[in-house]
C-alpha cells in the first residue's frame, strides 16, 4: 500500500521460499503442506509474532522475543524488544489500541552496530506501558534505497497490560527525529524536565559533537568512555533540544524536551 492506493510490486522473496520462513505468513489447512520435516501445530504457529514477508526478505532476525503475545505488564512497566537487521534497513514503529488510538510517544527506537555480524545493526524498541489495555506494537521497515516509498508493516506484537494498586501512567519519551535512529539515550528518558533540577544527559552514537540547546544557550556534552555526558540545570521553561554534528558543519536535531 502507498497511502490508500494498492500498487503491485514484484516480490522475488516468494519464489522458492524457505519453508521455515514461509510458515510464519502462510498456514495451510493440511500440516504436510508446511513442507517441514516436523510440522508445527496451529497453537505453535499462533504463538509466534505476526511476521510479514518483509521480515525475512529484508534479512531481519529476532533477538529478544519469539512470542507474539506478551503479558504480565502493568501501567508504567518497561518492555524491550530487540531485532537485528542489515544496515540498509530503516525502521519506524507505532503503539496503539483499537479503542484509544495511538500511543507512539511511549516507544523509543534506538540502534547500535552489531559487532558480532558485519553490516548488521541491533535495533531496540523500548516501550513504556501507558494504559491498561490490549496494545499492539507495529514495527515498520523500508530499505534505505526506497526513497519516496512508505514504510511497510513487518512484525507485530500484542501486549496485554493491566492496572495495579501503585501503578501510575508514565511520562512519554522525548520527541525523536530521524537521525536519532543511530543513537542510544540512557538519560533523561522523560519528555518533561523541570527547572532548577540537575539532569544528567548520557547519549552514545556516531557524533563528533553533541550540545544541549536551552535557556538561549548551548551546553556542550563531553565524550567519556564512548558516551556523551553532561549535567545540566535549566533556569527557564520552554523547549530544550539535543543537537549533533557528524561529518558536516551543521547541527541536526536528535531529541526535544519540554521544560516546566
Amino acid at each position: 500500500m502507498e497511502g490508500d492506493t494498492f500498487n503491485f510490486r514484484f516480490a522475488p522473496y516468494f519464489f522458492m521460499t524457505n519453508p521455515k520462513e514461509f510458515v510464519y505468513t502462510h498456514k495451510p489447512d493440511w500440516p504436510k503442506w508446511q513442507l517441514l520435516e516436523n510440522p508445527l501445530s496451529e497453537k505453535e504457529i499462533d504463538s509466534y509474532p505476526n511476521l510479514k514477508s518483509h521480515f525475512f526478505g529484508r534479512g531481519l532476525k529476532m533477538i529478544s522475543h519469539t512470542d507474539g503475545e506478551l503479558s504480565g505488564f502493568s501501567i508504567g512497566d518497561s518492555l524491550f524488544i530487540t531485532l537485528s537487521a542489515p544496515s540498509n534497513v530503516n525502521f519506524a514503529s507505532s503503539l496503539r489500541t483499537e479503542i484509544d488510538g495511538k500511543f507512539d510517544e511511549y516507544v523509543i527506537h534506538q540502534s547500535f552496530e552489531d559487532l558480532g555480524e558485519p553490516n548488521y545493526w541491533v535495533h531496540e524498541f523500548h516501550v513504556k506501558i501507558p494504559i491498561a489495555a490490549q496494545l499492539q506494537l507495529i514495527i515498520f521497515t523500508k530499505l534505505v534505497s526506497d526513497e519516496g516509498h512508505s514504510y511497510q508493516d513487518t512484525v507485530d506484537y500484542f501486549i496485554t497490560a493491566v492496572s495495579s494498586i501503585n501503578s501510575e501512567p508514565p511520562l512519554p519519551f522525548p520527541t525523536t527525529y530521524g537521525g536519532f535512529q543511530k543513537y542510544n539515550l540512557s538519560s533523561p528518558l522523560d519528555c518533561t524536565l523541570h527547572t532548577a533540577m540537575p539532569y544528567e544527559f548520557v547519549i552514545s552514537g556516531p557524533s563528533t559533537k553533541i550540545v544541549v540547546e536551552g535557556d538561549n544557550k548551548r551546553t556542550e556534552l563531553q565524550l567519556v568512555d564512548g558516551k556523551w555526558v553532561g549535567t545540566i540545570i535549566f533556569d527557564h521553561g520552554g523547549t530544550a533540544r539535543v543537537l549533533s554534528k557528524e561529518d558536516n558543519p551543521n547541527y541536526s536535531v536528535l531529541l526535544e524536551y519540554n521544560i516546566q
